[in-house]
């Protein structure tokens, strides 16, 4: 497996990217379960991970009768934003990964 510079960084982003919207979604998922996730350092942690991302978020989408479509948004955001910065650095993400058989 030899990666050019480029592309370590490439996949660097991506797995950020990807982590950070998987904590999303885990913090969506758990904040169903009402007192079972209202309570305890599981909240605390995923808050502490998705709050500066999603609170930006927030300030320009409004919550919609109670429900919060910022996670959805941060969601679209990420994938987009990774995908164009990908290709503005010359890397094509599904070459990559089979480059490295993830």
């Amino acid at each position: 497996m030899d990666l050019s510079g480029i592309e370590t960084v490439a996949i660097f982003i991506a797995l950020v990217a990807s982590l950070l919207e998987m904590s999303i979604f885990v913090e969506v998922l758990a904040s169903w379960f009402g007192n079972a996730y209202q309570k305890g350092r599981f909240r605390l942690f995923f808050e502490g991970v998705n709050a500066p991302y999603l609170g930006i978020i927030r300030r320009f989408v409004p919550g919609f009768g109670g429900i919060d479509f910022s996670p959805l948004v941060g969601i679209l955001i990420l994938e987009f934003g990774t995908s164009f910065l990908l290709r503005l650095m010359g890397v094509n993400y599904a070459e990559l990964m089979s480059k490295i058989n993830l």
